[in-house]
């Protein structure tokens, strides 16, 4: 990996990133005041070499009320606390290691001569680091810009190419200042927020994604919110439908046991025949006993692949159109004892009908159509829908149903409708799959959406993969049901989307 990767510099803080102190086992003084002594100048001073710890303390004593011995105990009781994240070292050295060559990494603490004295020998193994540079060498501190600048001139590095960590705000900004991208250290999140943004800004999104997909072929499986994990035809169709790669699938019951020649078939007979598919591929999870054959898994897995007989596609499109409720619209579930009828599975409908430009006759589709767009027009999305968890999903598929159509006159005020619901929504913090259908919608219509690619770009995990996103919801029990490998998949669309766009190989 390390060949595609651009040279970099990461400048760490010490205390209270990689070292840290546990101030409740403080006997002398409360913790309170751990802190005013820290913050105070004249232990500022102390830091940068001007003055020595008995001179601090005794000015301390004087500042804050409490004898210099009580001080100092506390001191020392603080500093028997001392240690360090081990396994935040252990990260690091991996990503360094990764990089090859192309990382460097510094450490840059506000620090006095004791307490540098006293971190050298609580670290055994100082090798991750390239060099440490100290206030009390330097002769200043954080935040003043003095000692940014003997840092980088020290490190010889132009500051586009420095990543800055610190747990304290101003220091961070004065980085931000100087040109350093800076990433502020949050120990409620951690090490492994730390390590996730590093990875982010020094790999290659699109490349890490599309690893994660190969790594991970055959074992794109779906979760049910705090459940189990389970195999589904859907999410199957989804990723194939974007990635176009069957190598990529399973089509096991049971998660544990792919067959790979079993998938071959099952792929051989979406290549060749049409069929009604049912959402699950074993036995039901987390609904009844027993579930029926559905039209929006059928739907998508003729959106997914084109079976070359034609008269078994328009015999399931037959069955679909003709699954419809008293008001003419296509019913999600081909069982009477669920009639369920879903805008986005209308949207579904009305694609494959296009794709194989199925007409249908006296209207059969007039009215799941018409509700369609009378649900985009009146925003009947907005808190998603019966099987839909985010608005997104019906807006992501709206988009691909005008994109199909082209600038159709009956369609053209429809489009500018879902442009400018698009812009309503564009720069809202969701999970990562309403987050990446909606800048595949705004990309498919051609409508501004940097902030979100932005933050879609902030939710990649370490493994490559991005964070859990919600596909769909039962119906009954609202339990929402995801699977990182559509995420990653649309991402991966997302980001090449963007890439092209931009003129980026």
């Amino acid at each position: 990996m390390s060949s595609s990767i651009e040279p970099r510099v990461l400048i760490i803080d010490l205390g209270d990133v990689v070292f840290h102190h546990n101030a409740s086992k403080l006997t002398a003084f409360p913790p309170k005041v751990l802190g005013q002594i820290i913050r105070s100048p004249t232990w500022n001073e102390h830091e940068k070499g001007g003055v020595d710890e008995n001179e601090a303390l005794e000015a301390l004593s004087t500042e804050l009320g409490i004898d210099a011995t009580t001080l100092c105990r506390g001191l020392d009781e603080c500093r028997t606390t001392l240690h360090v994240d081990t396994e935040l070292l252990i990260q690091l050295k991996k990503l360094k290691e990764m990089m090859g060559s192309k990382l460097k990494v510094y450490a840059m603490s506000n620090v006095s001569v004791e307490d540098y004295q006293l971190m050298a020998i609580t670290l055994d193994d100082w090798s991750i680091f390239d060099k440490v540079f100290t206030s009390h060498e330097a002769k200043s501190r954080k935040p003043e810009l003095e000692f940014y600048e003997k840092v980088r001139n020290g490190i010889g590095s132009t500051s586009s190419d420095i990543t800055f960590v610190d747990d304290n705000i101003d220091n961070v900004i004065a980085a931000r200042a100087l040109g350093l991208r800076g990433i502020l250290y949050e120990p409620k999140v951690g090490r492994e927020a730390l390590i996730q943004k590093l990875y982010n800004l020094f790999f290659d999104p699109l490349e890490r994604a599309q690893e994660y997909m190969r790594k991970n072929a055959g074992k794109h499986f779906t979760n049910i919110e705090d459940g189990p994990t389970f195999s589904d035809a859907f999410s199957q169709f989804l990723i194939h439908d974007i990635m176009q790669d069957s190598s990529l699938l399973t089509f096991a019951a049971d998660p544990s046991q792919r067959d790979a020649k079993k998938d071959a078939g099952t792929i051989l007979e979406l290549e060749t025949t049409a069929r009604r598919w049912n959402y699950f591929l074993g036995d039901p999870v987390g609904t009844t006993s027993k579930f029926p054959e559905d039209v929006d898994t059928t739907s998508y897995s003729l959106l997914a692949f084109t079976p070359s007989n034609l008269d078994s596609v328009h015999k399931v499109i037959d069955a679909i159109v003709n699954n419809t409720n008293g008001d003419g619209m296509v019913q999600t579930y081909w069982d009477p004892q669920r009639p369920r009828v879903d805008p986005v599975v209308l949207t579904n409908v009305l694609r494959v009908c296009h794709k194989y430009q199925y007409g249908g006759s006296n209207g059969q589709l007039e009215m799941s159509q018409r509700f369609v767009l009378r649900t985009l027009e009146n925003r009947g999305y907005i808190d998603g829908t019966l099987h839909y968890y985010s608005p997104e999903s019906f807006l992501f598929f709206v988009s691909h149903l005008f994109a199909a159509r082209g600038h159709n006159g009956n369609f053209e005020e429809a489009r500018d409708q879902l442009a400018l619901r698009l812009r309503e929504r564009v720069g809202r913090k969701d999970d990562s799959l309403a987050t990446a259908m909606r800048i595949l919608a705004c990309q498919k219509i051609g409508v501004w959406c940097e902030p979100d690619i932005e933050y879609l770009k902030t939710m990649q995990q370490v493994d490559g993969g991005f964070e859990n996103g919600w596909v769909c919801r039962y119906g009954r029990t609202r339990k929402r049901i995801g699977n990182r490998g559509v995420v990653t998949a649309y991402a991966i669309q997302a980001l090449t989307n963007e890439a092209e766009a931009t003129g980026r190989d």
